[in-house]
């Protein structure tokens, strides 16, 4: 045993009970090992010396709650409530037509404008988690919650009280952004720290949040604007989710020894790990995605309606989208488990290719663009729950927080994403939106065809699980 003295004299009698001891102590990414990494196997007449700094990380990992346990999944609870509105800038669209239906601003560019509200949401949700994540090892995670709750309530009551467009940038967009933008952090951060085995699944949960929100705030927000006003719609939501992220504060808690947070403060941002050619072939894929899933929401609706479908059935699609990715998002972290996240995300993204090109071209009708609906919805979100698991696969636990930094800050790119398909659409002079199916499909052919190289470099072996 290891006595105050630092040192214990290990002999045949005693030695499988250490051995048992230190198999318990689990590390920060989860996996089991030897405590003291740096002893090898011994015979009977063997000392074993451990530094005060072993004994002290040794005691603080038997501290924690095992992995993928009870208080694990009462963690990735307080992280799913904290993100519940990660999914708002999907529904700035209510908000937007209420504005322009009713003339409330006047401005003779007032579509742009009020487009580019969401847009910087958008932005500001996921490129601050680049911010969040250099913050967090210096101010604490329940600090940064408190921080990130503060602003997201703060930004919605005073969204309400907007009179310019203008006010709605630095309210909404920046404010409740950054808000939003370090909840987001946070899940990226801890979920990761407390699941090993299931890791994709609960990553699957949680990234089911943004269409669950999708789907809910619409029938929140639009019987409050058409009765209170839309000032009282963001009170009301304000006050909402800050008794949700409340709650939430309460039960996050990191997976991490103090040694490790030191560590991580005098390496808050590894640059080291763009030299990785592997982890910069998972980088572009994210921002292809996003981009093609884009094209999909900004001009499905559109096309429902050239098919001659009213505003319910164009509606009814869309909304059957949405509530397909809930349950992709769910059943592709559980699949991940299975067989390896880089592999479910290769599947789904031929999948979604598949369906693009020859679903979404030869829908010709309402019962067309269901079938489209339900299998495109399932596949096309499958990002989310595996983009943990993949980088993970690439490198270790320590460089993951930077990884995932620059990860979602290339997000910041896909702010242009309508204005470009808006733009490639109107090069179209032939069928309508076709122009529109073909780039959509070509995005997801390029994220698998950049995911089979990933897979080739990593091991040839076409069935492993990866």
């Amino acid at each position: 045993m290891i006595q105050k003295s630092y040192m214990a004299v290990v002999n045949s009698s005693n030695r499988q009970h250490i051995q048992k001891q230190n198999r318990t102590a689990v590390s920060m990414d989860g996996s089991t090992k030897n405590d003291f990494s740096s002893a090898k196997k011994y015979d009977s007449s063997t000392t074993l010396v451990a530094s005060p700094s072993e004994e002290e990380r040794y005691k603080s990992l038997v501290s924690f709650p095992p992995t993928d346990g009870s208080y694990a999944w009462m963690v990735a609870t307080g992280i799913i409530l904290g993100t519940l509105l990660t999914g708002l800038s999907n529904c700035w669209g209510i908000m937007q037509d209420y504005y322009l239906r009713n003339k409330v601003f006047d401005s003779p560019h007032v579509i742009s404008q009020l487009t580019m509200v969401g847009n910087l949401l958008q932005m500001f949700i996921y490129s601050f988690v680049f911010f969040g994540n250099i913050l967090c090892p210096f101010v604490g995670v329940k600090w940064l919650l408190i921080i990130g709750t503060s602003m997201m309530s703060i930004g919605l009551v005073l969204s309400g009280m907007a009179t310019s467009i203008w006010h709605l940038y630095l309210s909404l967009g920046v404010c409740t952004g950054i808000g939003i933008s370090i909840h987001f952090a946070v899940a990226l951060r801890v979920m990761a720290q407390w699941f090993v085995k299931r890791r994709n699944t609960a990553c699957g949960i949680q990234a089911a949040t943004v269409p669950f929100t999708s789907l809910i705030l619409p029938f929140m927000m639009t019987p409050i604007n058409n009765n209170l006003g839309p000032a009282w719609t963001y009170i009301i939501l304000g006050i909402i989710f800050f008794a949700i992220h409340c709650s939430a504060i309460l039960m996050v808690k990191e997976r991490l020894t103090e040694q490790e947070r030191d560590a991580e403060k005098k390496n808050v941002l590894d640059f080291s790990v763009l030299k990785n050619t592997d982890l910069v072939i998972w980088l572009m894929v994210g921002p292809i995605q996003l981009f093609a899933q884009y094209l999909v929401y900004t001009f499905l609706p559109s096309y429902a309606t050239y098919l001659g479908l009213s505003d319910w059935q164009g509606a009814t699609i869309v909304t059957i989208v949405s509530l397909m990715n809930c349950v992709g998002r769910t059943g592709g972290g559980v699949v991940a488990d299975k067989i390896g996240p880089l592999n479910t995300f290769i599947i789904a993204m031929i999948i979604a290719m598949i369906t693009v090109w020859v679903n979404w071209v030869l829908a010709k009708s309402f019962i067309a663009l269901i079938a489209f609906a339900v299998i495109f919805g399932v596949v096309y979100g499958c990002y989310g729950p595996t983009a943990t698991g993949v980088v993970l696969s690439i490198i270790d636990m320590k460089q993951y927080y930077s990884a995932t930094s620059f990860r979602m800050l290339v997000f910041c790119t896909c702010i242009f994403g309508p204005m470009i398909a808006t733009h490639v659409e109107s090069m179209n002079h032939g069928e309508p939106f076709f122009y529109c199916k073909i780039v959509t499909g070509i995005g997801y052919a390029l994220c698998a065809l950049l995911s089979i190289v990933l897979k080739f470099r990593k091991n040839r072996n076409l069935f492993v699980k990866i």
